[in-house]
């Protein structure tokens, strides 16, 4: 009896109201006693308003806690499909599918691990889901008639309904709850090359220089983990590789191009800020350093202090934040569920904080400089965050569809280039790149800029490719086409301040009622008027898919062929073509 009571109690506490920061068009559904310690409890950025109002909540949700696990279930409509949940490299539509959203930086299956994993959802009625909550929870989308939603271990939680009308009012709407997006600076949306990780100031400006001279744009040079004296765990100290550090920063100011460095969360013990940090992080290490709580105000504070007189005070613009999320594939070198960290989160809570936590921390390092950083692991409420998701471990086309995926829970994702088999697939990825949030280059074992040589043993010895320069010539020019957009993805990235609007977005966001998008994962908008469908190596063909029933497009600078929105193009696959449609009409 006393059991039946409870949910029903649960399921009374479960009517919707307002959110508690009155913002019109957000519903909550509360059960049980949330716990102290969730995305919205730790947030930085307060959330802003979205225009317009949605004055009923567009979905019943029936929730109810039992025992140690919040359950909701959402009923679901005739067609409706369903996005988001993060970073889901593997799959796209969520429909027919089950995921459990745990943080994983090298994900081998479709069950939802993931290393920016996101408590969100977008249906094509017109509406977004949102769990608040740093449990590994379970989105279920296999019953056609409802989705159920499990949160475990955890003594109650909150979900948030966001009205739309629209998908795409309902994300921006969840954007700018989040704080709104980021606009980066414009050296940020430039041309980033990162060099081999044992470069020291000379070879590295040497490198610069080598751009000047071949007249190849850039704006960020990366420097790897040989910067630092000790960097499994991390010290965030100079290494002699560097002798001057200022000096070294000013020469690249000089030449116009910023730096920006790798590190991890992970703080060694030859560190200087090592003891300091010691009551403020978790009670098992990582490669033997700290896992500094970075929920805690002072944790914040003693690191972004050592990182603002070392590093950005001196004039480091912006940081690559790696390994801020674990893998289970790779020797499982993180930190395991059952630590325990000062702040009284457990491992499952940090693992899915630490990466927009980490952000913080190194935000704090910034003191209000602009900046635009690479990052490992992100989640909820990432879209303020001047910071673009990475990593090394995926084929060239889950590299392209995670553009659009990424799109969908107020994420950025950066495609990776470093060496290739051959040129074709150089140049291949060099267009999806410079197509996307951020154009770089990871050629952290590369002695040589990859377009003079694609085989890494051979690039590192300097055995240049025979005719090198042709594709040279071919990747300047991409790398000339990322700097003839730059007006344009600017003006997008300040839609996505002021609107919530992603700037490189999926077309199922502009487009829900239209059932030809609905899988698409391959191209995606840059701004209002441009929209990207890179093709992958591999492919012979390339289907091109043009939305907009009145629409007109054209491929970019070309104005010699017309497609009308509704149809597709069957395109060949070339390193010589650009896959980039301009919206004419």
């Amino acid at each position: 009896m006393k059991k039946t009571v409870s949910i029903i109690l649960a399921a009374i506490m479960a009517i919707p109201a307002l959110a508690g920061d009155k913002l019109p068009g957000i519903w909550d559904f509360t059960v049980g006693t949330p716990e102290a310690i969730t995305p919205t409890s730790t947030r930085r950025f307060q959330p802003k308003a979205a225009k317009g109002n949605v004055r009923q909540c567009p979905v019943t949700v029936n929730a109810v806690q039992k025992g140690d696990t919040a359950w909701f279930r959402i009923p679901v409509g005739a067609d409706e499909d369903f996005y988001g949940l993060g970073l889901q490299m593997t799959t796209y539509r969520l429909n027919g599918l089950r995921k459990t959203l745990r943080v994983n930086a090298d994900p081998k299956n479709i069950d939802g691990d993931s290393h920016a994993p996101v408590p969100f959802y977008l249906s094509t009625a017109g509406y977004g889901i949102f769990v608040d909550t740093g449990r590994y929870a379970t989105f279920d989308f296999t019953n056609p008639s409802e989705v159920v939603i499990c949160v475990p271990r955890c003594t109650g939680a909150t979900l948030k309904v966001f009205g739309g009308p629209t998908l795409g009012q309902a994300l921006a709407r969840y954007n700018l709850y989040s704080g709104g997006g980021c606009v980066p600076p414009d050296w940020g949306l430039g041309f980033w090359y990162r060099v081999e990780k044992t470069f020291n100031d000379k070879a590295t400006l040497a490198m610069i220089n080598d751009f000047r001279d071949r007249n190849i744009p850039l704006s960020v040079v990366g420097l790897e983990p040989g910067w630092q004296t000790r960097a499994y765990s991390c010290s965030y100290v100079w290494s002699q590789r560097f002798p001057d550090p200022k000096a070294f920063v000013d020469s690249c100011d000089r030449l116009g191009v910023k730096v920006n460095l790798w590190e991890h969360a992970f703080v060694h013990p030859s560190s200087p800020i090592h003891k300091d940090m010691v009551p403020y992080s978790g009670d098992k290490p990582v490669w033997g350093g700290l896992v500094p709580d970075f929920t805690l105000p002072e944790a914040r504070r003693i690191f972004s202090t050592w990182h603002h007189d070392a590093l950005t005070g001196i004039g480091i613009s912006g940081f690559k934040a790696d390994e801020c999320d674990g893998s289970d594939f790779t020797g499982n070198w993180s930190f395991p569920m059952s630590t325990r960290f000062p702040s009284g989160a457990d491992g499952e809570q940090m693992h899915s904080l630490l990466g927009l936590r980490y952000m913080d921390a190194l935000l704090d390092a910034m003191s209000g400089t602009p900046t635009y950083n690479l990052v490992r692991s992100a989640g909820a409420f990432a879209a303020p965050y001047p910071f673009v998701l990475y990593s090394d471990l995926y084929d060239h086309r889950t590299f392209i569809n995670s553009v659009a995926q990424a799109s969908l829970g107020g994420l950025l994702w950066c495609p990776e280039v470093r060496e290739a088999s051959c040129p074709e697939e150089l140049l291949l990825r060099m267009q999806s790149v410079v197509l996307s949030p951020l154009a770089m280059i990871n050629a952290w074992y590369l002695n040589h800029q990859p377009w003079k040589q694609v085989n890494k043993d051979l690039n590192n010895k300097g055995v240049f490719a025979p005719g090198w320069e042709k594709v040279e010539d071919r990747c300047r020019e991409l790398i000339n086409i990322r700097m003839e957009l730059l007006p344009a993805i600017k003006k997008a990235f300040e839609g996505y301040a002021a609107k919530g609007i992603p700037p490189f977005r999926a077309l199922v966001i502009d487009w829900p009622e239209d059932p030809a998008v609905r899988d698409i994962a391959g191209q995606w908008m840059i701004g209002d008027r441009l929209m990207a469908a890179p093709p992958a190596y591999g492919d012979k063909l390339v289907r091109v898919y043009f939305p907009g029933k009145n629409a007109k497009w054209q491929v970019w600078g070309d104005s010699s062929k017309v497609y009308r929105g509704g149809t597709w193009a069957t395109l060949p696959v070339s390193s010589d073509m650009l896959y980039l449609f301009q919206r004419v009409k």
